[in-house]
C-alpha cells in the first residue's frame, strides 16, 4: 500500500473541517476564516446526503450521521494520505470551532509537522462522559445506550487535534489492516 500510494506531499499541513450537510453553514463560516488566514483546508462530509456546496468540500464514503464520524474521519485521513501525499500533517477540527490567530496557528502547524507529533487537549478517562452521544445519533437505540468500550489512556479531544505525518500514517495503516476497530465505536477522537 505504502509503495503504491506513497508520494511526496503537495502541502505540508492541511486542516480537516469535519462536518455534516446539516451544519454546512457553520463549516462555511469556519472555512472563510481559514481562507482569510491563507491556511489550506478541506471540508469533509459523508456520502449519504447531498454534497456540500463549496470548492474545497470532500465527500467520503461514510455516513454523514454522528455515529458515522469515525468512518468519515478515517476515510478523509486515507484520502489525504493517498491524494495529497504520504508526509502531510493534519489538523482535524470540528465545525463549531473558530480561528482566532491564523499566524500563530500557521507557525504551530509548521512546528508540529517538523516534530511529527500527535497533539491536542487531553481527555482523561475520568472526564469521559459515556452518554455524551445521547440525542446526537440517528439510531434511537444508540441514543439510549451507554458507551461500553474500555478507556485505556488519555487521548486528544475531538474538537481539534493534530496528527503529524508519522502518526497519520500509523492511523491510516491500522484502520486499513483492522477495520473491526470501527465496530461499536462512535467517538472518533478516542479511536484515533
Amino acid at each position: 500500500y505504502k509503495n503504491y500510494v506513497g508520494k511526496p506531499a503537495i502541502v505540508e499541513n492541511i486542516v480537516l473541517i469535519v462536518t455534516t450537510k446539516k451544519n454546512e453553514e457553520k463549516a462555511a463560516k469556519l472555512a472563510w476564516q481559514f481562507d482569510k488566514g491563507n491556511i489550506q483546508y478541506l471540508i469533509v462530509s459523508g456520502s449519504d446526503t447531498a454534497p456540500i456546496s463549496h470548492i474545497r468540500a470532500l465527500q467520503v464514503d461514510a455516513s454523514d450521521s454522528y455515529e458515522g464520524t469515525p468512518k468519515k474521519v478515517a476515510a478523509a485521513f486515507a484520502w489525504i494520505y493517498e491524494n495529497l501525499g504520504s508526509n502531510v500533517g493534519v489538523l482535524k477540527i470540528d465545525d463549531g470551532m473558530t480561528l482566532q490567530d491564523a499566524g500563530k496557528l500557521q507557525s504551530s502547524l509548521t512546528r508540529m509537522a517538523r516534530e511529527n507529533v500527535y497533539s491536542g487537549v487531553p481527555v482523561s478517562t475520568s472526564q469521559f462522559d459515556r452518554c455524551s452521544h445521547w440525542g446526537k445519533c440517528q439510531s434511537p437505540a444508540m441514543n439510549r445506550s451507554v458507551y461500553g468500550r474500555p478507556l485505556l489512556r488519555p487521548w486528544a479531544s475531538g474538537d481539534v487535534y493534530y496528527l503529524g505525518p508519522g502518526p497519520l500514517e500509523k492511523i491510516v495503516f491500522a484502520l486499513i489492516r483492522f477495520p473491526g476497530l470501527f465496530e461499536g465505536e462512535y467517538y472518533e477522537d478516542k479511536l484515533v
